[in-house]
């Protein structure tokens, strides 16, 4: 197969991303200054700008192509100087798919497989594809890395491979609500209108003729009621849909080698993982969802998760499952991991260690009350009472990290809990730690204890802590790793 360019539907999307970027500079330029004397220079210099960046884009597109066969994906780019490099099947870890409102209108996708490599070198996208090409694309990887033989005319349905996979998860109507309290989405109603405000206030100056309005609304009681509670149902309301909308009709389903994650109602993400390529399981409640007994469950993978693409969110497994549905995912999904309900609390040399270590934090923030002596909200507090308070608060933290901490040592897994206000509960297994630590200061040497750590593959590297565990777990830790040698092949 020659080389060939991707679809011409890629220039128009990257012009839309690049007319969006400009879009408040061009409404700043052209609309809220129009009579400004000096305006001209900067209209010139910002339609320069767009122009070389509109043809650019189509440079780029005009000078990067692709081809494919039975083993890797080639790539090449650059007009004066080549670029050229080769991403190989079987070095594939992640592939998502992302089809905003925009690829709705015109019935296509975009389409990313990603690799262990950091930066771009690992990632080729199609930014615009059609959802025949993209599954066929998708299939044609996932059977290669398999070392299938297929043939370059095949087309296979999806729908047959859907057939095979399990479901495990769908999201509920009752879970997308604890979704939104959870993130505080509703909240975001609150400043957005604050910020209405003042915009209107700057153009228009109604702050003079609103005065007597919001005097009335204050002296009324019963209005500021009324005001009140018309903000909380919208923001709670306006809150619901932005998460319905993020994460409704969200699935997870799973086959024998890979787990699948799909959402979104507007814009569509699915996304597939190896289950061979996950180095560890991390269960992280914060404060709020302790309170709502719900949990998020992450997925530490060889590769890069979501290519550092923010809105993707594919190393979750779903930010807000019901605590109950967490531990029977991961036996579902990863029938390789064991996660055991019994673990072993921290000595109490521990929390004595922690609380003599001295806080930097509170040492420089002390300094700098007595430094500056603020003034808050006017009340005149005193500088001491200022850095007792925030002492106390340190302390209050280190002695619920002691009381959430612990540790257990499961067969060929390690299971590690710790975090104050919010908990991590970190699961891995022997051959997917490529690295230990032991770490003994002479506090740590009187008291007895001692601080671990395991280090995994991930993009980065994956560090994880425990501070204080007694001096018999870290030799059994110790021998715990010795034995990784017999269970690993060396290439």
């Amino acid at each position: 197969m020659d080389y060939r360019r991707y679809s011409r539907l890629t220039i128009a999307f990257h012009i839309w991303g690049v007319l969006k970027f400009f879009f408040f500079a061009f409404l700043y330029l052209f609309i809220f200054n129009r009579e400004a004397d000096w305006i001209g220079y900067g209209r010139i210099i910002a339609a320069i700008l767009l122009i070389l960046s509109i043809i650019f884009v189509i440079f780029k597109w005009l000078t990067t192509t692709y081809k494919i066969d039975e083993v890797a994906f080639y790539l090449s780019e650059g007009f004066f100087t080549k670029h050229k490099r080769t991403i190989p099947f079987s070095k594939i870890q992640n592939v998502s798919r992302h089809t905003t409102f925009l690829h709705k209108l015109i019935g296509k996708t975009s389409l990313k497989f990603e690799t262990g490599m950091s930066g771009d070198g690992g990632t080729i996208k199609f930014e615009v594809v059609s959802k025949e090409e993209a599954d066929h694309l998708e299939d044609w990887v996932e059977k290669s890395s398999r070392k299938v033989n297929v043939s370059a005319h095949e087309e296979e349905k999806v729908e047959e491979y859907i057939e095979d996979r399990k479901l495990h998860f769908a999201a509920s109507k009752k879970d997308i609500l604890k979704a939104s309290m959870t993130s505080l989405s509703f909240l975001l109603l609150i400043p957005a209108l604050v910020s209405l405000f003042f915009m209107i206030n700057d153009f228009i100056n109604v702050e003079k003729e609103a005065e007597g309005a919001i005097h009335f609304i204050l002296s009324a009681w019963w209005l500021t009621t009324l005001v009140v509670v018309f903000l909380i149902v919208a923001s709670t309301i306006f809150g619901m849909i932005k998460t319905y909308i993020k994460y409704g009709n969200y699935r997870i389903y799973s086959d024998d080698d890979r787990i699948y994650i799909s959402r979104g109602v507007l814009d569509e993400v699915r996304f597939s993982i190896s289950k061979e390529k996950v180095q560890a399981v991390e269960i992280t409640q914060t404060l709020m969802k302790r309170i709502l007994r719900i949990a998020e469950v992450k997925l530490t993978s060889a590769g890069q998760t979501g290519g550092g693409d923010s809105s993707m969110e594919t190393s979750s497994l779903f930010p807000f499952l019901p605590q109950k549905d967490a531990f029977r995912l991961i036996s579902e999904i990863l029938p390789d991991y064991e996660v055991a309900e019994e673990m072993h609390k921290l000595p109490k040399n521990a929390l004595f260690a922690r609380l003599l270590k001295p806080s930097w934090i509170w040492i420089i923030a002390t300094a700098l009350l007595y430094y500056f002596q603020p003034n808050v909200f006017n009340l005149h507090i005193p500088w001491w009472l200022l850095s007792l308070i925030l002492l106390i608060l340190i302390v209050l933290l280190r002695v619920l990290d002691y009381y959430n901490s612990r540790y257990v040592l499961n067969g060929r897994f390690i299971q590690l809990k710790t975090g104050s206000l919010a908990t991590a509960l970190f699961l891995t297994r022997r051959d997917k730690v490529i690295e230990i630590e032991m770490n003994r200061g002479p506090l740590e040497k009187i008291l007895g204890i001692a601080k671990i750590t395991t280090i995994n593959r991930a993009q980065p590297v994956r560090h994880t802590h425990m501070y204080g565990v007694p001096e018999s777990f870290r030799l059994a830790f110790f021998q715990w790793y010795k034995k990784r040698g017999s269970e690993i092949e060396l290439k």
